[in-house]
């Protein structure tokens, strides 16, 4: 396996659910400027570098397979939190939108900060894992809004946020077990 392939689904799960967000603003015939995309991209990919940079000072003090599980339980924590939040999480993007689309960046970033921190358990260099990190979080939004603008007939529903919290569920189960 190539060794980019957990990094690219560890940034597309955990960023799948801003496709809901863009659609949400598609339908509402909102167009998300392009600096604020940029935005996003720039604050999700800091965010998660420095919380990489944080957490691999744990590398020389912890056994491998203990910082597996620890990754993989922030991932499950993660992933379930997405459950619980669905519709908060929409409510509260589309308010940060409306006062200052740069308030939807940073509320975007905090979920980039706990998979930073996975992102440190796990070994990724954090200036690597902040660019492809913070690079699907405005992509995938860019993304979702494209999408929302070309079918306002259809309602997104919060199933793209579920696939984004059983994505990460997987994801850390899957670390925990091979770990």
């Amino acid at each position: 396996m190539h060794p980019l392939l957990p990094l690219i689904a560890l940034s597309f799960a955990a960023n799948v659910d801003n496709v809901g967000v863009g659609i949400t603003y598609g339908l509402g015939n909102k167009q998300i400027p392009y600096a604020a995309l940029v935005l996003v991209t720039v604050i999700g990919g800091f965010a998660s570098g420095t919380a990489d940079w944080l957490s691999s000072w744990l590398h020389p003090l912890l056994p491998d397979f203990l910082l597996g599980w620890m990754a993989g339980i922030t991932l499950l924590i993660i992933g379930l939190r997405s459950y619980w939040t669905v519709r908060v999480r929409i409510t509260r993007y589309a308010t940060f939108l409306e006062k200052e689309w740069w308030f939807l960046a940073l509320g975007l970033s905090f979920n980039n900060l706990g998979m930073g921190l996975t992102g440190g358990l796990l070994g990724y260099a954090p200036t690597l894992f902040g660019l492809v990190l913070g690079g699907f979080s405005g992509i995938l939004l860019w993304v979702g809004c494209a999408l929302g603008t070309r079918a306002r007939r259809i309602q997104p529903g919060s199933w793209v946020h579920y696939v984004s919290g059983s994505a990460l569920i997987l994801l850390g189960l899957y670390q925990i077990i091979t770990s």
